[in-house]
């Protein structure tokens, strides 16, 4: 079933978004909740459109029942605080994450045993316009095909060590090639934690090592990759609206997000789905 047989049968208007991504916009008074959202017609998007934001569903107002919904996609990875991240802003944060700051781009699961495929995400807050608080999403197969020869030569000898001091709900130490194998689709894809920039809060962001290239060519490696990696081909902005669902490939996409106004309320519950 494609995406507009499904949102026809639904109920739903579709439309794409820019550069990537599938919206279905629901009517607010068709009773539509993420219990009725047929998962496996729409894994089948994701494959092809790596991100499908939903919009008009009666909002969910429990943790638990956001977790029960999630877990109709598959197995969810659980964290030391159980499966449902709400991303909020602390008033005394030990981690970046929960500042207003920005978020550079970085892949969820890094630290993990395992590295989800799925983000589920629920907006129960949103900032005002243009108080920021943008979502990004950097579509890194896509950006992969695009490259040169030479540079696909060069990154693919590229690893990258990141550390970071558990104080949040992940740290650790690891050693990743830059260049990896989406486990479900077999596409060449990135993984890059980016590092702090200068709109972050310098709260225990991760530290990088680059392997496999000199020390002298670091600096231009690490310019020209963010530099794709913020090319607006590849990337889509999410300003987010209450009641909105959002859930993307967490191996084909980086994400990251942009600041936001301290005085404007943002939240969201965050769960992730192993395969």
């Amino acid at each position: 079933m494609n995406a507009e047989s499904l949102a026809a049968q639904m109920g739903a208007e579709v439309s794409l978004l820019s550069p990537f991504g599938i919206q279905l916009e629901f009517s607010g008074s068709s009773g539509v909740t993420l219990a009725n959202i047929p998962t496996e017609e729409l894994k089948s998007l994701l494959a092809h459109h790596r991100l499908i934001l939903m919009r008009g569903l009666n909002p969910i107002t429990e943790q638990p029942e956001f977790a029960a919904q999630c877990r109709r996609w598959g197995e969810l990875l659980e964290w030391d605080f159980g499966a449902v991240f709400e991303v909020v802003e602390h008033a005394d944060p030990q981690n970046y994450l929960f500042t207003s700051g920005s978020v550079p781009y970085h892949w969820d699961g890094a630290f993990a045993a395992q590295v989800p495929w799925l983000q589920i995400f629920q907006c129960c807050e949103a900032p005002a316009t243009p108080a920021g608080g943008e979502t990004i999403f950097c579509n890194t197969p896509a950006l992969w095909n695009a490259l040169p020869h030479e540079t696909r030569v060069q990154w693919e000898t590229v690893e990258i060590a990141y550390t970071t001091e558990k104080v949040a709900h992940y740290g650790g130490a690891i050693r990743v090639p830059l260049v990896q194998t989406h486990p479900l689709t077999g596409e060449t894809m990135l993984r890059f934690a980016e590092p702090a920039n200068a709109t972050t809060v310098s709260l225990n962001t991760p530290q990088l090592e680059v392997h496999g290239i000199s020390p002298e060519q670091v600096p231009a490696f690490l310019a020209e990759l963010i530099h794709h990696i913020y090319d607006p081909q590849w990337v889509f902005s999410h300003a987010w609206q209450a009641g909105d669902y959002l859930i993307a490939d967490n191996h084909a996409l980086l994400h990251g997000r942009t600041r936001y106004d301290q005085q404007s309320p943002r939240r969201l519950w965050r769960a992730h789905v192993l395969t």
